[in-house]
């Protein structure tokens, strides 16, 4: 379970602003509220959360580049680990 924010806000720490959630949930609730901005460099946490959704299997690969805003081939790359941030 992941600790998840109402307010997106990482720093706070205010009890209602919080709420437990999967790693699905937290990929639901970045897009729901529009985080994900079209093609972008990823970060490191970002290429962590890709591999660790691809080795468990909640996402296809073409589902993680529409969540990740990149397109397949980067996806395949970070799962094989050939892709660097």
């Amino acid at each position: 379970m992941f600790v998840l924010h109402r307010c997106d806000n990482p720093k706070c720490v205010n009890p209602d602003h919080l709420f437990l959630g999967t790693q699905k949930d937290n990929l639901h609730d970045m897009l729901a509220k529009g985080r994900d901005v079209g093609n972008r460099r990823l970060t490191r946490e970002q290429v962590n959360q890709i591999r660790f959704l691809a080795k468990t299997g909640i996402y296809l690969q073409r589902e993680l580049a529409t969540v990740f805003g990149c397109d397949h081939a980067n996806i395949s790359a970070i799962v094989r680990g050939i892709h660097s941030t």
